[in-house]
């Protein structure tokens, strides 16, 4: 018989939780979880990296039998969490515990400034074969640990432990951080009145933005008038977050306004989300999206109006929920970029870790001065990537190779199962202080890595190298035309395309239907009569 029972904790309060898609991806992906191990046992994680839609812990110990039983022990599966906020979850934990006197345990443990939050979701006597499941959501603090903590014991001469905790509709919290931090927001006021943002400074999980106008009782109202709160866009791209608009604009001949805008270099993105009478309380919620352009404002306008003695508006907006463009995030998070080093010299990357709208790779080679010029040497920084097609980003490159007979040099390049891609973006002699920039694509394959090379020299007592290459707005254009991943669609992708398919390759599967026949030649011949 195999015990069966769900167990919920806190469902509810997961869906107004603050917190984003389900999956385990950016901070959570499996690759960044510790394995403490079970004693004299086995542990493991699946999958062991990459994006998922769920991850499994598992553990087995086995004694033998006869044995004495197996006396309690526990594996502990933890992660960093890089966001304060709600952390939301299913759980299913199924397993087999033979069979006398058989204890099983499951818990989270969120690690806090205060001390932490711990919730046991089986604790419980589960003899042979169990399965328990839920929903469960704790409260977690940025740069703590969290850990899931699963095992139990039995007194049985089958001394054997076996079990999984599977993880599902793992949602995250998100927060106005990076260049939307509370510190980068700004408010032009309203006229007569006052506004104020909430927090002022640091990273926010929920932000409000409120004003208040008050011209007196009685009094001749208020003509209509609205405050803008903006921040700089941190990367092109869209934001998306929720919003809560309430207030109170009495009573009479009332006006209700709120609106979302980004500007951009083709003009100004506008969503205007209320525009309507309604006097005394009022209450608007919902989810809004709108792109933006880096270091181009985005905000939101708030306000209104009315024609009434008593001449007061006041209204508060909460943003919550708040995603923007990241670039550099799940496996091109910059903990997992490779750097090789320069000779006589160091690197750097900026940030260290974590997701980023922007990537910076430095190198700094002081041979002294007076010195004998620096030879010729590079430096590179390379990603396993997880996506095949185009990748393009921004780059920029600035430095200084003082200053005679100087060399400086800037390549990117992929490797693919076709060979290498090399773009070489600089060059060129450039003594003293120099700086590059431009925009460039190149063609990248799934499972191989891509990079930028820098560096230079020169031939100057002066015996200094200092660069810094930075990147921004990655994102990955995918063609399926072309098949080759050479950035061209030719006739060199059908016969790419007939190679795998005649050897029914799973690559081939052109149409995702889990067979390899004559129709994915169809599909695929579709696509690259269309090209990209």
């Amino acid at each position: 018989m195999i015990l069966s029972r769900v167990v919920l904790f806190g469902i509810a309060m997961c869906a107004a939780a603050f917190v984003a898609k389900a999956d385990l991806s950016g901070p959570y992906e499996p690759q960044l979880w510790d394995n403490s191990g079970i004693l004299e046992g086995t542990t493991f994680i699946s999958p062991e990296s990459g994006v998922s839609e769920s991850i499994t812990f598992g553990y087995d110990v086995d004694l033998g039998n006869p044995g004495e039983g197996v006396p309690f022990r526990t594996a502990t599966y933890s992660i960093v969490a890089d966001k304060s906020g709600i952390l939301c979850f299913d759980w299913n934990y199924a397993g087999f515990h033979a069979f006398n006197m058989a204890h099983a345990h499951l818990e989270i443990f969120a690690e806090t400034s205060g001390g932490g939050n711990s919730i046991v979701l089986v604790n419980e006597f589960a003899g042979g074969g169990f399965e328990f499941s839920g929903t469960v959501q704790i409260e977690v603090e940025a740069g703590m640990t969290i850990s899931i903590i699963t095992g139990g014991s039995n007194f049985d001469l089958n001394s054997r432990l076996q079990g999984d905790v599977t993880l599902t509709n793992f949602s995250r919290p998100l927060a106005l951080d990076g260049s939307y931090a509370m510190d980068n927001w700004s408010s032009t006021g309203i006229s007569e009145g006052t506004t104020a943002i909430t927090p002022e400074t640091g990273d926010a999980v929920v932000a409000s933005f409120s004003y208040d106008v008050d011209l007196g009782n009685p009094g001749d109202g208020v003509t209509f008038r609205t405050t803008t709160f903006s921040a700089p866009a941190g990367a092109d791209g869209t934001v998306t977050f929720d919003y809560d608009y309430n207030g109170n604009h009495s009573f009479f001949d009332t006006q209700v306004y709120f609106e979302v805008y980004a500007e951009t270099s083709a003009g100004t993105n506008s969503v205007v989300l209320v525009n309507e009478e309604n006097g005394n309380g009022f209450s608007y919620s919902g989810t809004v999206e709108i792109d933006v352009e880096k270091g181009m404002p985005f905000g939101i306008i708030v306000g209104g109006g009315n024609f009434d003695s008593n001449s007061v508006i006041s209204g508060q907006v909460d943003i919550s929920k708040f995603s923007g463009p990241v670039m550099f995030d799940g496996v091109y998070r910059l903990e997992h970029w490779a750097n090789t080093g320069i000779d006589e010299g160091t690197t750097s990357t900026d940030p260290i870790s974590g997701p980023t709208e922007r990537a910076e790779f430095s190198y700094d080679v002081d041979l002294g001065n007076p010195g004998g010029g620096v030879t010729f040497r590079t430096t590179e920084w390379s990603v396993l990537g997880d996506h095949t097609g185009l990748a393009t980003f921004n780059w920029d490159f600035n430095g200084d190779h003082s200053f005679h007979s100087t060399a400086v040099y800037l390549e990117v390049f992929s490797e693919t199962t076709g060979g290498t891609n090399s773009i070489v973006l600089v060059n060129e002699p450039n003594g003293g202080g120099f700086s590059y920039s431009g925009s460039v694509g190149i063609p990248v394959e799934a499972g191989m890595v891509f990079g930028v090379v820098a560096g230079g020299g020169n031939f100057d007592s002066n015996s200094i190298l200092r660069g810094t290459v930075g990147l921004e707005a990655l994102s990955f254009d995918f063609c399926p035309a072309d098949f080759n991943t050479d950035g061209d669609v030719n006739t060199l992708d059908v016969l790419a395309f007939l190679n795998v398919w005649s050897v029914g390759d799973s690559s081939a599967d052109f149409n995702d239907d889990g067979d390899v026949n004559t129709l994915d030649v169809l599909a695929f011949l579709n696509a690259w009569s269309g090209g990209c």
